[in-house]
Formats: C-alpha cells, structure tokens, sequence
C-alpha cells in the first residue's frame, strides 16, 4: 500500500474525506492522491490530523511495532524522505545486484575518507586551506 492510499484508507475510516484533510491541512486540492513522497514536515502535519504515528504513515508498520521503536531507523526513514538525492539513490540500489551495491558503497567511503584528509590537512594549515604548494 502506498503513502497515498495509506492517507485515503485513514480518512475513510475516520469518516474523513480527503478533501477535507487537504483543506484542513493547507495542502492543495488533489495533492494526496498524487504523493510519490513526501516531506517530513507534512507527514507529521498528515499523522498528527489523522492521529496516528508517521512511522505507521510512512511504512504502514502496526502502532504495536512504534512501542519497540528503533531510533536509528526513524532517522533514517526521516532522511530518506526529507533528502530527494538519498531517496534517488535508494531507488536505483533497489534493482541493483549486492555486488553494485557493494561497489557504490566502496566508492562513497573511499570519498568520504577524501573529504576528511582535505579536512584534516586544511586545519594544520589554516592560512592554505586548499592546501597547495607556495
């Protein structure tokens, strides 16, 4: 079930129309019924309306399961939806095989670890940030 379909379901069984959750909502006529994702801020606009948790909203996940709660995934999931370029990259891994998956993963370490001897290198040196011969 999807995040659109999940809202419709919510409204029908609290005898709300999804216009009305629209208009109470600030969103714009027709907006639910097109979600593909969504930010985190109206999820919890959404969830807070409907009266159920944004993990449920977003997932479809049982409240039962909100009371064994992992923090650690509830900012993932958080970052997943507020970061279109994450959800982007989350989609395409979703058709790749594990060892493309491993290779991406090898390729983002390796410029993170770029990234942080830059770092490293412009702070011993703060008069040359980019750290170049003189």
């Amino acid at each position: 079930m999807t995040i659109s379909e999940r809202i419709k379901e919510l409204c029908r069984l609290r005898g709300i129309t999804v216009a009305k959750l629209e208009r109470d909502c600030d969103f714009s006529n027709g907006y639910v019924g097109k979600i593909r994702s969504i930010t985190t801020e109206k999820a919890d606009k959404i969830a807070s309306y409907l009266n159920v948790p944004v993990r449920y909203l977003i997932s479809g996940e049982s409240e039962a399961a909100d009371e064994e709660k992992d923090p650690e995934a509830d900012r993932l999931i958080r970052s997943f939806y507020d970061n279109p370029a994450l959800r982007e990259l989350f989609t395409l891994a979703m058709d790749a095989g594990p060892e493309d998956i491993e290779t991406v993963a090898r390729i983002l370490r390796r410029y993170q670890a770029g990234i942080s001897r830059k770092e490293g290198a412009a702070s011993e040196n703060p008069e040359n940030p980019d750290n170049k011969a003189q």
